[in-house]
């Protein structure tokens, strides 16, 4: 097996315009193409795009499909009614850890769509590949790596994607959240990872590049990985490998929503396994509140792309024994200054102080509810310093 990193079908878009390429997750990707914060603002006050073709596309189709999706996944797919709309799920091991946590697309009767994190993907596959054999589903599997995606996003994504795409506008404004629509070879759905509006589409490659480059021209920014952390943390979203892993529960990951317990005769992977370990712990956020500590906070933190074991740091929390750890952590443009996921535990209330050790110093902090910001707007402002 290859130990280079893979290359997006958008590599070479990348390279000519200048891009700032890292290794993550076993992919070249674009870090940045100029000032990352600049990046991070377009997408909050204009639009920007990501190639999310690291992404991997799993579609599952047959006679047995939503039998199999209600027994695999903990999210429950009957609540998407018809073709067109979408939910996110955890595909969860037999003991309540997340394998991952999929945007699943209903396409058809029979035949969805489920779109996995690039670190955890063949790991999740074949983990589903391991249900269906088991349980002798009459469906298939088939991951896309045919299909290449982007994501276009901000507050004026929408009009951007209707003036390259002539025609689309009738179709694709009347999208509720986390629903899509076929547009030519593109699937078009009303889903992100940064807290604004806008499309994923996913297509044949050729037609994503094309897109790309039309987008490109009507001057919507490309941005890159260190955008795309600073905005989802910002939006309180979850990466997995950093806030939520096999070791950890959906109610321990801010991904509570994305199981469905309704239906007392559903039985699904991890259920039984989640109903006997309550959760001690959970993810909340933090705000750093320490004056100088945005001014630090580029050299105290761990990249966003490093690898997930490396150390995290320790949150003490007043008057608790336990500490907590933090998962994610970035200095926030619209806050202006350092913010954290972190997981404390389950006690401890929104508003109490703590300390968050930075680059061994240990620095000010406040717990606080997700999201910090929601549509450009700061849900939870920081609070002046002690």
């Amino acid at each position: 097996m290859s130990l280079l990193p893979r290359r997006s079908p958008l590599a070479s878009e990348h390279r000519a315009l200048g891009a700032r390429m890292v290794e993550h997750e076993g992919w070249s990707l674009p870090w940045s193409y100029g000032p990352d914060i600049d990046e991070h603002q377009a997408v909050r006050h204009t639009a920007g795009m990501f190639d999310i073709s690291h992404l991997l596309a799993v579609d599952v189709q047959g006679r047995d499909a939503r039998t199999y999706l209600r027994y695999v996944l903990a999210n429950d797919v009957d609540g998407v009614p018809g073709a067109g709309g979408a939910l996110l799920s955890c595909l969860l091991s037999d003991q309540g850890g997340i394998i991952d946590h999929p945007m699943v697309y209903r396409l058809g009767a029979d035949a969805w769509r489920l779109v996995l994190n690039a670190g955890c993907a063949d790991a999740a596959v074949a983990w589903m590949d391991h249900v269906h054999q088991t349980g002798g589903w009459r469906l298939a599997i088939q991951p896309r790596r045919d299909l290449a995606m982007l994501a276009l996003q901000g507050p004026h994504a929408a009009e951007r994607f209707w003036a390259a795409r002539a025609g689309s506008r009738p179709l694709a404004e009347p999208l509720a959240r986390r629903t899509f629509v076929e547009f030519g070879n593109l699937m078009v759905a009303h889903t992100g990872y940064t807290g604004e509006g806008g499309y994923e589409c996913f297509g044949p490659i050729d037609a994503v590049i094309e897109l790309w480059r039309d987008l490109v021209a009507l001057g919507v920014r490309p941005c890159g990985l260190a955008a795309r952390d600073s905005l989802r943390i910002e939006a309180g979203l979850v990466r997995y490998g950093l806030d939520t892993d096999a070791d950890a529960s959906p109610y321990e990951s801010s991904l509570g929503d994305t199981v469905c317990r309704h239906d007392a005769a559903r039985d699904f992977i991890g259920r039984r396994a989640l109903e006997a370990r309550p959760a001690s712990c959970r993810l909340a956020g933090l705000i750093v509140t320490d004056a100088d500590a945005d001014e630090q906070a580029d050299a105290d933190l761990p990249p966003p792309q490093a690898p997930p074991r490396v150390r995290l740091p320790a949150v003490l929390i007043a008057g608790e024994p336990a500490e907590g750890r933090v998962t994610s952590l970035a200095r926030s443009p619209t806050l202006g200054v350092p913010i954290a996921l972190a997981r404390l535990p389950d006690r401890v209330p929104e508003g109490t102080w703590a300390q968050v050790e930075m680059g061994g110093v240990w620095r000010n902090a406040r717990v606080c509810a997700l999201p910090f910001v929601r549509r450009g707007h700061a849900i939870a402002p920081a609070p002046p310093p002690l």
